[in-house]
């Protein structure tokens, strides 16, 4: 018959035999889950950037000084510059494409009046369009953009 000191330590090795399947179970369940999880994962294509409207631009679409008989503010004729962006790499889908403000120049003299937003866009690129109205008067804009698939 076993001494108790010997029933005790046999109910430890059995105890501690176990917990070892157990975790080893664990493990096992735990590493094919992630496997499992890779499967299903996929990369996604992101892309970003920026762009300057500069001085030049500006001057040359009538961005800096306001619509002839808009002076006060009244009225709604927009003056804009569209830029052509082309992605570094084509996406397999048409991207959604995010487009704000980074930085820009405006009168104060006026109340300040600016869109900035994608347009037509393709796997390949699309159109960075800027645009104003009234009588604001914008000198420099830089637009940031991020393009990515669902």
């Amino acid at each position: 018959m076993a001494t108790r000191n010997q029933t005790i330590a046999i109910a430890l090795i059995s105890l501690v035999g176990t917990l070892g399947t157990a975790f080893l179970t664990s493990r096992a369940t735990a590493k094919s889950t992630v496997d499992e999880r890779a499967k299903e994962l996929r990369t996604i294509h992101m892309e970003s950037g920026s762009y300057d409207f500069d001085n030049r631009e500006m001057h040359a679409n009538s961005m800096d000084k306001p619509v002839e008989g808009e002076a006060k503010g009244v009225g709604f004729t927009p003056r804009l510059i569209r830029k052509h962006i082309e992605f570094g790499k084509e996406f397999s889908f048409v991207p959604v494409v995010r487009a704000g403000l980074e930085s820009l120049d405006a009168s104060n003299e006026t109340n300040l009046r600016v869109q900035v937003f994608a347009e037509n866009i393709t796997t390949k690129g699309f159109d960075l369009r800027l645009q104003t109205w009234s009588d604001t008067r914008l000198f420099f804009v830089t637009s940031n953009w991020f393009a990515y698939e669902q």
